[in-house]
């Protein structure tokens, strides 16, 4: 399987969104063109061993209507909490 390394992130490149997975939304950090999956917990900690990617054209806007799609102040947070964890 083919990977993507990002920063110290490593994502294995996928075809299709696997069950269990979320978009990532951490915006400019991911290589242009590539949509990046993560596996969550229920406190939202991302688990780094799983993550995946799918090259995709509209990567960058999807991850920003995502991350606007929510306008609940939890939501936010749990972006922002995502985003603080991968710089970091």
């Amino acid at each position: 399987m083919k990977e993507l390394q990002v920063g110290k992130r490593n994502f294995k490149l996928v075809e299709k969104i696997p069950t269990g997975y979320s978009i990532w939304y951490i915006g400019s950090h991911m290589s242009e063109g590539y949509l990046p999956l993560c596996q969550c917990d229920k406190d939202y900690h991302v688990n780094p061993d799983t993550l995946k990617a799918i090259k995709c054209d509209d990567a960058q806007d999807i991850m920003m209507w995502c991350a606007c799609a929510s306008t609940e102040k939890e939501e936010r947070n749990r972006f922002n909490e995502i985003i603080k964890r991968f710089n970091s």
